[in-house]
């Protein structure tokens, strides 16, 4: 054994083949759970893919379970999503890495997984998340496979309205990246982003990405909510001050004339 090891980084130990991908993986996280894993090990620059992970994985690294584990990179398919929240909803309050970037693809259930991510953010779960990624796209534009028939949309907006109302209830200290795409964002959901920017728990937003597709494109917030989230940036303390990328594609925020100012 290695009774004595206390940092690992594995930022580049990534397989091409699936197999042999797979069969690492169990490798690691069996070592990392094994009662001879040095207590005091920190494992950084883990990136797992969706493929490469089964559900038991996938709720245990939402718990947490891998407490070596101090810095993970996790994209995750749609029925992967509420399989992590659940894990990580029934674990204690609190950080539970030292950085955690989220990748999040919604279809089938996308109601109660955006659901369980708001209450994750409610929990403070979501101190060490760095980048949150939330693709819905899948439910505006067939599906990730194709279906020999077409399903009725599923409403999601109770669970966008979980969402974006946590934002304005949890300072998120580490959060740099925020990116939606698909789904259309109301006017009523953004001026719930735009209350998060005034009360300052999203200072530290460097890319904020809002993203449609033409299909929704007349769906989406327009001025009301741009002019709500601009006013939030200047009535704020804080602001944005470090904002570098803001992208709003396929949106109706030009529609109020709204300035971004300086």
């Amino acid at each position: 054994g290695v009774p004595r090891l206390r940092g690992l980084r594995v930022d580049d130990a990534r397989r091409t083949s699936l197999p042999v991908e797979r069969k690492f993986l169990e490798a690691f996280l069996g070592a990392l759970s094994a009662p001879e894993c040095p207590p005091d090990l920190c494992v950084r620059g883990v990136c797992l893919y969706s493929s490469s992970v089964n559900e038991e994985e996938v709720r245990a690294l939402g718990a947490c379970r891998y407490p070596s584990i101090r810095t993970l990179d996790l994209r995750l398919y749609p029925n992967q999503v509420i399989t992590f929240f659940e894990g990580m909803n029934s674990a204690d309050k609190g950080s539970k890495y030292e950085m955690l970037d989220l990748h999040l693809c919604f279809e089938e259930n996308a109601n109660q997984g955006l659901r369980l991510v708001g209450e994750a953010i409610e929990r403070g779960h979501f101190c060490c998340v760095r980048k949150l990624g939330v693709d819905s796209r899948a439910l505006l534009i067939g599906g990730w496979e194709e279906e020999e028939e077409e399903e009725e949309e599923e409403n999601i907006e109770e669970g966008k309205s979980l969402l974006f109302s946590s934002l304005s209830h949890t300072k998120l200290p580490m959060l740099s990246e925020f990116i939606s795409k698909g789904s259309p964002l109301t006017d009523a959901d953004i001026t719930g982003f735009a209350e998060a920017v005034r009360v300052g728990n999203l200072s530290g937003l460097r890319v904020l990405q809002l993203v449609g597709v033409p299909e929704s494109h007349d769906e989406w917030f327009g001025s009301e909510g741009m002019e709500a989230l601009m006013g939030s940036v200047v009535e704020s303390e804080e602001g944005l001050p470090f904002l570098e990328e803001l992208r709003l594609c396929r949106t109706r925020a030009g529609e109020g004339g709204v300035s971004l100012g300086g």
